[in-house]
Parts: C-alpha cells; structure tokens; sequence
C-alpha cells in the first residue's frame, strides 16, 4: 500500500543469520525493484510490473524449505492449469529480461521521482515517499478533507485515468485514513503525468464540491 522500497536485502541476511524462514510477497515489487536477495519463499503474480496476463502468478521455494512441508507441494496448485496465461506470463518474464531489468528499474524509479515532484504541490494532497524513492509507486494521503475513492471514480469515469484507492482494510495495522495510489509504468511519459497532476486537481475539486 506504499511505493516505499524496504531494505529486503538487510532482512534477507538478518533472517539467515537467525534461522527464521522468510517469505517474501512481491506483488508489487517483482519487476520493480530487485528481488532476487536470498528469501526462502518468494511470491508474485504475473501482472503489475511485469505486465504479464491476470490470473497466473509465481512460488519460488528452497528446495530444503519445500521438503519440511506436511502436504506435497504439488497440493498448492490447482487440478486445471489456464496455459495460455503461462505462456503468456513466460513471454512477458522474456520480454523483461531482454530489455534489461536494471534498465526497468532505473526508468521506473525515474518516473516515480517525476510523479512526486509534480504532484507535491497539488492542493488536498500529500505525498507519502521522498522524491528519489527508488519506486514507480506514488502514494497521496488526503488532507483538507479530499475523499480518494471518490476521486479515483472521478478519474476513471471522467478522464480514464485508473488509480488505486487503498482503503483502511488493506492496512489496518498501519493506515489511519484510505489513500490513493498512482503506479506509472516504463512506457509512462513525463508529459502524461502532468496531465494526470492537472486532473487530480480537477478531480479535487469535482468531489470536494459535490
């Protein structure tokens, strides 16, 4: 629910060294930032970052993590496999590592600084992360009284623009009020983040108003 990059790395060798199993959920991280830092589990699903099809998703396991499991591993998928979404999954994991995944996160970290630096002075806005994040995701906090999940209908009915409205529940151990979360990808341009900062003005005000 944040575009915050936690130090995983540091976690992954500090769980090592305690012998504690780590399991990793990157769905909103594989593709973006680095994943690939030693955690005994490791789950994604195919879209998001990677721009792969809905519906399928990865479960990377150490082997002698595997073995300690009560039921076989094969128990955790499903009797009937959607093949097309994993192919189309493969060709999408291709198409990321022959561009370059340090590329991708480069240009996505790129983009995430461009959205925070115009959308920081959008009025009835604050944005959560600093401005060199390494993180396309750009998190708004309401302030004088903007409603999000009213502004991401706003956006999407009047300008097809889609947001993420995080409500409490996705969070409710660190979220004291719902936000609103926008993820640029690589093919994002600097042009069209300006429009989106002009229409979330637009939004601010259409909703405060009603």
């Amino acid at each position: 629910h944040r575009g915050t990059v936690q130090p995983l790395a540091m976690v992954a060798q500090l769980c090592r060294e305690l012998g504690v199993p780590l399991v990793v959920d990157a769905a909103q991280a594989l593709g973006q930032i680095d994943c690939a830092v030693g955690a005994d589990v490791t789950y994604s699903s195919s879209r998001k970052w990677i721009a792969g099809p809905r519906g399928v998703g990865i479960l990377a396991m150490r082997p002698e993590l595997t073995a300690r499991l009560t039921q076989g591993v094969e128990q955790l998928g499903f009797g009937e496999a959607n093949v097309a979404a994993r192919v189309g999954f493969s060709v999408a994991l291709g198409e990321h590592l022959a561009y370059g995944p340090e590329n991708v996160r480069a240009r996505l970290g790129e983009l995430g600084g461009i959205a925070r630096s115009l959308l920081t002075d959008v009025a009835g806005w604050v944005v959560v992360e600093e401005v060199d994040e390494p993180s396309a995701i750009t998190t708004l906090v309401p302030v004088d009284g903007a409603d999000p999940e009213a502004v991401r209908e706003w956006l999407l009915a009047e300008r097809r623009i889609l947001t993420t409205y995080a409500g409490i529940a996705r969070a409710p151990m660190e979220l004291t009020e719902p936000a609103l979360r926008i993820s640029p990808h690589v093919d994002t341009t600097a042009d069209e983040l300006e429009v989106f900062a002009e229409a979330l003005i637009s939004a601010t005000a259409a909703t405060s108003a009603g």
